[in-house]
């Protein structure tokens, strides 16, 4: 479980479980949160999530080269504390050399005024169940 306080001035604090292969990345002032799978992957996945950001919305993303969108998926998961928004697609390449990049983006607000947005990536055939499931573990303590 990872515990991420959600500012200075108030206790807040957002629980997750991810994957263990998962280990949290020291920030550089950005208002992305991010796990990242160890060096040691191939192709390593990461979990970024920004509860500063506005607007409330799915993250976009910018990715150069030759692709091709191959799945696009939304639905809203129910969890105790909230509805998060979810939507699931696929880039395929057109390079054979380059595989197929599975990616999760989600919103939701743990309490008016307090969005939080994902944005999830990684390489195989499990990587969006792993991150639909972290998301359904998601907990909110205001305490």
């Amino acid at each position: 479980m990872s515990h991420v306080p959600l500012g200075t001035d108030a206790p807040e604090t957002l629980t997750i479980r991810l994957p263990p292969t998962f280990k949290l990345r020291r920030s550089d002032g950005s208002p992305w949160v991010v796990w990242g799978e160890d060096s040691t992957f191939a192709r390593p996945a990461h979990f970024r999530l920004s509860f500063r950001e506005r607007p409330l919305g799915y993250p976009t993303i910018r990715i150069d080269g030759t692709r091709g969108q191959t799945q696009i998926e939304e639905c809203v998961l129910a969890t105790k504390g909230a509805s998060i928004a979810v939507a699931l697609f696929t880039i395929g390449w057109l390079d054979p050399g380059k595989p197929d990049r599975p990616y999760v983006v989600a919103y939701w607000e743990l309490r008016p005024g307090l969005p939080v947005r994902v944005f999830a990536t990684g390489i195989g055939p499990n990587v969006q169940a792993q991150f639909l499931a972290a998301l359904r573990s998601v907990e909110y303590s205001s305490q």
